[in-house]
């Protein structure tokens, strides 16, 4: 079978059952020689791959705790080649455990249980949670923290490895909010990747999966390659339909 003869960075965003886990797993079953090395944040893909039987190349690291994903990403850099690929499935769970964790450690409660005591004591919008002075979670001292937290983990899967990349991530709305640079690139979409900020920077290939009158359809919203942008093309066979996109055949 024909396979990348660069390396691939790619993210996949939409919503669930768009066909996101599915992309990675019509790759999988197309390159057999590969090893698929997936982090698991959903805890399903054991049963998805229940549809494809014949699928024995895939590794599934199951994680819930920030340690399940350090654990696991440390493992797949080390095991990886440069044939194989590595899966985060989904980037923007992997955000809100580094940020529950950083709570558990330092105030020594729950995510939800601190916000909702952080919420009651607020007058202003539930904006201010987030961000402005009386913010619970603070910029200067806080934030910084989760970041870099985040980036020891997302970092090297995306720039040290030699390996394929494939990431999915939940939608999320753009706002006025956002930095200029995420409003100039989604903005026309109407969606960005939610989780970090940085994300949608990070990959090569940026595809939205969206519900349209075509049925699940894929969008390039951003590639590095200077390859040609799908448009609302319906979702048959993620590594046919990829793959001659990205020239493999």
């Amino acid at each position: 079978m024909p396979k990348p003869r660069l390396r691939e960075r790619i993210l996949t965003y939409g919503g669930p059952g768009s066909g996101k886990t599915n992309a990675w797993m019509r790759l999988a079953k197309h390159l057999p020689d590969s090893t698929f090395y997936v982090i698991d944040t959903e805890i399903g893909a054991e049963r998805s791959l229940q549809e494809y039987p014949e699928i024995e190349n895939v590794v599934v690291y199951p994680v819930i705790d920030w340690t399940d994903y350090r654990k696991a990403q440390k493992e797949i850099m080390l095991k990886a080649t440069a044939n194989d690929w590595m899966v985060l499935d989904m980037a923007s769970a992997a955000w809100k455990a580094v940020q529950r964790d950083f709570i558990n450690q330092i105030f020594d409660q729950d995510m939800g249980d601190y916000f909702m005591q952080a919420r009651k004591k607020l007058k202003k919008g539930a904006e201010s949670i987030f961000g402005g002075k009386d913010s619970v979670l603070k910029g200067w001292t806080d934030w910084p923290v989760i970041n870099s937290r985040y980036e020891d983990f997302i970092m090297p899967l995306v720039y040290r490895s030699k390996a394929n990349l494939f990431i999915a991530s939940m939608p999320d709305t753009v706002s006025d909010d956002d930095p200029k640079d995420v409003r100039a690139l989604f903005g026309p979409f109407g969606v960005k990747p939610a989780g970090q900020k940085a994300l949608g920077h990070q990959p090569d290939t940026l595809l939205l999966f969206q519900y349209t009158s075509l049925g699940w359809t894929m969008t390039t919203v951003k590639d590095r390659g200077g390859r040609k942008y799908m448009d609302h093309v319906k979702v048959i066979d993620f590594y046919y339909q990829y793959g001659k996109i990205a020239g493999w055949y």
